[in-house]
């Protein structure tokens, strides 16, 4: 893991930038997608201050499935 962090960082840093201020410019999802690690609500340091949300169109297909398997079983995974 170490190694896909390292070469990330590598390909979009500029100059002695550090990682975290990459990740900020960058963004999670671009960091998380790039290293093979799936997002956590563990990962997020404070909510976001907009409203909005962005998904991609695997994320959406995701939550409607779960979403109606919740429905079918009557059991809510969280």
């Amino acid at each position: 893991m170490i190694r896909k962090i390292w070469d990330w960082w590598d390909e979009n840093a500029k100059p002695r930038e550090r990682i975290g201020e990459v990740i900020e410019m960058k963004g999670m999802r671009s960091f998380l997608e790039a290293i093979g690690v799936a997002p956590q609500p563990q990962q997020i340091k404070e909510p976001r201050k907009d409203p909005f949300m962005f998904y991609t169109e695997e994320d959406m297909a995701g939550f409607k499935a779960k979403e109606a398997e919740e429905k079918k079983t009557g059991k809510y995974k969280f």
